[in-house]
């Protein structure tokens, strides 16, 4: 991880960091906006699952809402890349 990455990020670490689910496209990807700090910062992104899964763990944020009107599909693309558990 280069220098100015790693400082920027440890500055944003004093802030929350949150998540509204806004969408679900083709049974793949995740819409969302993403929230540091106050609401004046957010930014609309679009990723695959598991990418998503990452940039909430990387950025220690948190989901806050999922629209009601997409809480199925996020549900069932969650239940499909879930990791098996060895039992």
């Amino acid at each position: 991880m280069s220098q100015g990455f790693q400082s920027a990020q440890d500055r944003l670490s004093d802030y929350d960091k949150t998540i509204v689910v806004t969408g679900v496209r083709r049974n793949l990807y995740v819409e969302f906006d993403f929230t540091v700090g106050e609401e004046i910062l957010t930014v609309e992104l679009v990723m695959p699952f598991p990418a998503f899964e990452e940039f909430c763990a990387l950025n220690n944020a948190r989901i806050t809402e999922i629209k009601s009107d997409i809480e199925k599909d996020f549900e069932q693309l969650k239940w499909r890349h879930q990791k098996p558990s060895r039992d």
